[in-house]
Order: structure tokens, then sequence, then C-alpha cells
């Protein structure tokens, strides 16, 4: 499966799910990080409807099992791109850093790092100041679970900061789906 696919598939989803009129497709996309995170414990500001609970129930579980079959991939920063060439400019503007640089930079990043030369005792730490969807945090994620297991990932915090509260959930969003398909973080902050 491609890098594409999977955000292609959610956010044609999504674009259908806005052809009634009643949302746009920058309200579904916010829905469903509301929603995945709600799954997670955090508290939504309103329940849901039936007509919305029926429909990000069926919404979420397509976005589980995509991460499932893609670990560590960007879905969610994926569709809203996806979204964006399709000419939702007005309401989404801003661009993620494209898989392949994401992953060149993590690998350029963690080039040297051996978790086992590091302190048991304490979290190795990761910062990601402008996390958009959490492209980097993914890719490292991936980096880290490719060369020494999914275990390792326990040992890394990981600490992701955005202005854009949307950013914020899909980053929050992506790596807690992950980590609960393809191995436990020990620390998001």
């Amino acid at each position: 499966m491609s890098t594409e696919a999977p955000a292609r598939d959610l956010s044609g989803e999504i674009e259908r799910l806005s052809c009634d009129g009643r949302h746009r497709p920058d309200e579904w996309l916010r829905f469903l990080v509301e929603d995945v995170l709600a799954g997670f414990g955090k508290r939504l500001a309103t329940p849901w409807s039936a007509y919305h609970q029926e429909r990000l129930f069926r919404l979420s579980g397509r976005y589980a099992r995509l991460v499932a079959e893609s670990p560590w991939r960007d879905i969610l920063g994926g569709a809203y791109m996806e979204l964006a060439s399709h000419g939702q400019k007005q309401w989404l503007d801003q661009f993620f850093t494209p898989h392949p640089v994401a992953t060149l930079m993590a690998e350029i990043s963690f080039n040297d790092l051996d978790p086992e030369r590091c302190p048991k005792d304490r979290f190795i730490t990761v910062l990601e100041p402008a996390a958009g969807a959490g492209v980097m945090l993914l890719a490292a994620s991936r980096l880290v679970t490719g060369r020494y297991g999914a275990d390792a990932l326990r040992r890394f915090s990981f600490t992701a900061i955005d202005l854009d509260g949307l950013c914020a959930g899909m980053t929050a969003c992506q790596l807690l789906a992950n980590a609960m398909f393809h191995g436990a973080l020990g620390e998001l902050v």
C-alpha cells in the first residue's frame, strides 16, 4: 500500500460524509479527531447526537483499520492535505512535511542513537516544536521499532507542540492509535 493510499481512503470517506451538506469536510476531520481522542479518554465538550455518533462510529472504525494496516504512517495529515488539494484551501491553510522528508530527518536525527547506551532510569526525550499532524514523531517511531523493536518505544517520551489545536489533536490521535496497534510509547506530552 502506498503512503498516500490510506490518507486518500480516509479523505474520500470524509468527502462522502460532507455530501449531505450538514458539515464541511474540515468539520468531519475535526469530529474524527475528537471522537478518536474521546476513545482514549478525552472528554467531549458536547456528546454526539445519534446522527453524528452513527457516522463517526463508521469513520473511526475505518481510521482504526487504516492505522492497523499502515504502521506509523501519517494518515490524518495526508487526509488533511488530500482535502486541501480538492479545493478546500479556504479552510486548510497549512502544509505538512512529506513522508520521505520526515523519514530522512528521523534517520539523520537518530543515526547514532543506541537506546541500550542511554540511562535506563529515565526516558529518551524527543521534542517536536512544530508537530503538525505528527509525521516527524511517526517517522521516529517507525525507525525505532524497525531498528530496536516495538518494546524500545517504551523508553521514549515524545513531546509535541503546535499552535493549531487541530494539529495537536491529530498528532495525539495518530501516536495513540499507532501505539495501540504497533507498540506502546513510554510517554506522550
